[in-house]
């Protein structure tokens, strides 16, 4: 891993400050993945079932979480040597992570996989762009 970090920095400290918080939040968001019934924020406003097809809030939750990974994988990533392609490897873990998450959903009952959701991950991990402008005016 040394090989990957900038050289002021040591493997344990890049560790827990950055490579942590992103596995730590990729495996809260298959946790929630592996729920069967999960509340969806539709739920939260409204107790009537929801009918095939109608809106259950479920971008909005996909953007918030892969919006939130975006940000710390970007963080993390912009912390390597290969800091110039952040924003491609960012955009591009997100996705495969999503598709690969959305995979995993199918195989949990009432579940299902969704290509719209696949999407609004896609769009989420472009926030990776406004993370960046944030990191560059925290250093």
């Amino acid at each position: 891993m040394k090989f990957l970090i900038k050289q002021n920095m040591n493997n344990k400290k890049f560790f827990v400050l950055y490579v942590l918080p992103v596995i730590l939040f990729c495996s809260f968001i298959i946790y929630l993945s592996s729920m069967q019934n999960i509340p969806t924020l539709r739920g939260v406003v409204s107790t009537k079932p929801v009918e095939p097809g109608s809106w259950t809030g479920d971008d909005i939750e996909h953007l918030v979480l892969y919006g939130i990974l975006a940000f710390l994988f970007y963080r993390a990533f912009v912390q390597s040597q290969y800091a110039k392609h952040a924003f491609l490897a960012t955009v591009l873990f997100c996705v495969v992570f999503g598709f690969f998450d959305e995979l995993h959903q199918s195989f949990v009952p009432t579940r299902t996989m969704s290509l719209r959701d696949i999407l609004w991950n896609f769009i989420a991990s472009l926030t990776s762009r406004f993370s960046s402008v944030l990191i560059k005016k925290e250093q």
